[in-house]
C-alpha cells in the first residue's frame, strides 16, 4: 500500500513525497542486488527491454565509478513511448567520484544514497522516498534536482536560516545531519517560510529556539511550504511571553508537513497553544512522530490546535495544558486518523485526554495508551469532551479527573457519536461498565473490556484492513497496519 502527498503547488513532475508501507508486486524496473535482467546498458544509459526489468547494483556502481550514468524506464525499440514502470532503488548505493546520476522517469528511493564525490542524483521525474531513509552529499556543491527543480543543498542550520531569509521560497536539502549545540540566537531564526525543505532524512540536533516571531514560535515561525522527511531533535523551545502558538518544527503550520520527527522541550504560554511539532495547524501533517515534553494552554503531542487533518501521527513525552490537552491534539476541528499516543497526558482545566483534550471533528482508527490526569476537570483515556464522532478507537490509561465528567474513553460525549469505541477496565482503574463516559452513563458506542480481551482478538468493529494484532508487538494490544509501533 502507498500513502501520498503533494506540496502546495508541486504535484505531479514537480515533486512529490511517499510513504511506502508495503508494495505489490508490478512491473518496474528495480535496482537490487538480483542479477541483471531485461535490461540493456548502452553509452552510460541503462533502459529496459521489457516490463519487468532488474539493474544490479554492482553493474550501476561500476558504470558510475568511470562516468556518469542514466537509469530509464523507457522501455527500448517502442516507437511510441511506452515505460517499464516505477524506478526503485532497493539496495544501498555509493560512489565516490564526480559522476552524476539520473533517475530518469518517476523514482522511488527505498534504500540509502550516499554521494561521497563531487557527483550529483537527478530525478526528472517525481521522487518517492521511504521514511527514515538517508540521502547523503559529503560536496555541497554536488547537483541535486527533483522534476527539474534545483535543491540548494546546506550542512548546517545557520545557514540554512540565512539562505531561506534571503529567499523564503526557495528550495533547499540537507545533505547531513547536524549539530546545533554551539549555535546561538537571539529570537527564532526563520521568520517565515513558503518553499520546499528535504531533510532527506537529516537530522538537526540540540537547537534551541529563544524569542518568536509576533504571534508563532518555531524552528520556523510560519510555514506555508512543505517540508518534508526531516528530523528535530532534542530540540528547546523556550518560553515567550508573545508567542501566542509555539511548536518544535513550526508554530503556525499553513503549509504541508509530512514525514516529520522531533524530541525535546515545547514550552509554551499559559493561554497559547503548544505541540511538539506544530503549535496551530491549518493544512496538513502527514506522517508525524513526536517526543517531544509540551507544556502550554492547549497542549498536544502533535498540535496544540489543529483545524486540518492529522494523518498517521504518533506521539509520546509528556503533555501538561490547562484548556485543553491531549496526546495527539489538544483541540481537534477536523480529522484525526490512523495515529496513537502513548504519551502521559494532564490538565488542570476544562478538558484533558489520552489522544484528544476537545475533539469538534472526525476522529478514526486511533488509539489512546498513555495516563491521563484530568484534576477537576472533564476527563477520559481517548478523549475529554466530544463533540465530534470517534469511530474504531480505543484506550487503555489510567484515568483521573472530576465528579461526573470522567470516563474510561472518554470525559463527555456531548450527542452520544461515539461507535465502536473500547477501554480496558483493568488497565484504566474504571471497572463500573456504566463508565465508559462520565457523562452520559451507558454511552452506547464505548464497550469495557478486561486486558485479555482486548489482547485476544481484535474487538468487534476493529476490521483487519486497519488493525493487527500479535502478542509480541505493542504489548499484546491492537495496533494500526499502517502505523505500527516502533520496534
Amino acid at each position: 500500500m502507498k500513502f501520498e502527498v503533494c506540496t502546495r503547488g508541486l504535484c505531479g513532475a514537480a515533486f512529490i513525497a511517499t510513504v511506502l508501507v508495503g508494495t505489490a508486486a508490478r512491473a518496474d524496473v528495480v535496482i537490487s542486488t538480483d542479477p541483471t535482467q531485461n535490461m540493456s546498458c548502452t553509452g552510460g544509459t541503462c533502459s529496459p527491454t521489457y516490463k519487468d526489468a532488474v539493474l544490479n547494483i554492482g553493474d550501476l556502481t561500476k558504470l558510475l565509478a568511470t562516468a556518469d550514468a542514466t537509469v530509464s524506464s523507457r522501455i527500448l525499440g517502442k516507437h511510441k513511448a511506452k515505460y517499464a514502470g516505477v524506478i526503485r532503488l532497493r539496495t544501498p548505493l555509493s560512489w565516490t567520484n564526480g559522476s552524476k546520476l539520473t533517475l530518469d522517469y518517476y523514482s522511488s528511493i527505498e534504500a540509502p544514497v550516499s554521494v561521497l564525490g563531487s557527483g550529483g542524483l537527478i530525478i526528472t521525474g517525481s521522487a518517492t522516498f521511504t521514511n527514515s531513509i538517508r540521502v547523503d552529499f559529503a560536496n555541497l556543491g554536488s547537483t541535486f534536482s527533483i522534476g527539474g527543480t534545483a535543491y540548494t543543498l546546506v550542512g548546517n542550520f545557520p545557514t540554512l536560516a540565512n539562505a531561506i531569509t534571503a529567499n523564503p521560497r526557495g528550495y533547499y536539502a540537507l545533505a547531513n545531519d547536524y549539530d546545533a549545540t554551539n549555535d546561538h540566537f537571539s529570537k527564532a531564526p526563520i521568520a517565515a517560510f513558503g518553499g520546499t525543505l528535504l531533510g532527506l532524512g537529516h537530522s538537526i540536533s540540540n537547537l534551541t529556539i529563544p524569542k518568536g516571531h509576533k504571534l508563532c514560535e518555531g524552528m520556523i515561525g510560519t510555514n506555508t511550504g512543505s517540508i518534508a522527511h526531516f528530523i528535530l531533535n532534542n530540540v528547546s523551545v523556550e518560553l515567550d511571553a508573545r508567542s501566542r502558538y509555539a511548536g518544535g518544527i513550526v508554530g503556525c503550520n499553513q503549509g504541508n508537513l509530512y514525514d516529520i520527527s522531533v524530541s525535546g522541550t515545547v514550552t509554551g504560554v499559559s493561554n497559547g497553544d503548544a505541540g511538539g511539532i506544530v503549535g496551530i495547524n491549518s493544512t496538513g501533517v502527514q506522517f508525524a512522530r513526536s517526543i517531544a515534553n509540551v507544556t502550554g494552554g492547549q497542549a498536544g503531542g502533535i498540535a496544540g490546535q489543529s483545524d486540518a487533518g492529522i494523518n498517521n501521527a504518533w506521539s509520546a513525552g509528556t503533555i501538561s495544558g490547562q484548556i485543553d490537552t491531549g496526546g495527539v491534539a489538544g483541540l481537534s476541528n477536523s480529522y484525526i486518523s490512523e495515529s496513537y499516543s502513548t504519551a502521559t497526558v494532564s490538565g488542570s482545566e476544562n478538558n484533558t485526554g489520552g489522544l484528544v483534550g476537545s475533539n469538534h471533528g472526525n476522529i478514526s482508527y486511533c488509539y489512546a495508551m498513555g495516563d491521563v490526569n484530568g484534576a477537576s476537570g472533564t476527563s477520559g483515556g481517548f478523549v475529554g469532551f466530544n463533540g465530534g464522532t470517534i469511530q474504531s478507537a480505543y484506550s487503555t490509561g489510567t484515568v483521573a479527573g472530576g465528579p461526573g465528567h470522567t470516563g474510561g474513553f472518554a470525559g463527555d460525549d456531548l450527542n452520544e457519536t461515539i461507535a465502536t469505541a473500547y477501554w480496558d477496565v483493568d488497565a484504566s482503574g474504571i471497572s463500573d461498565p456504566a463508565q465508559g463516559a462520565g457523562d452520559p452513563q451507558y454511552d452506547p458506542g464505548i464497550t469495557g473490556l478486561i486486558t485479555s480481551q482486548m489482547k485476544t482478538r481484535l474487538p468487534f468493529g476493529f476490521g483487519s484492513k486497519h488493525w493487527h494484532e500479535d502478542p509480541n508487538i505493542n504489548n499484546g494490544y491492537p495496533y494500526l497496519k499502517n502505523n505500527p509501533p516502533p520496534q
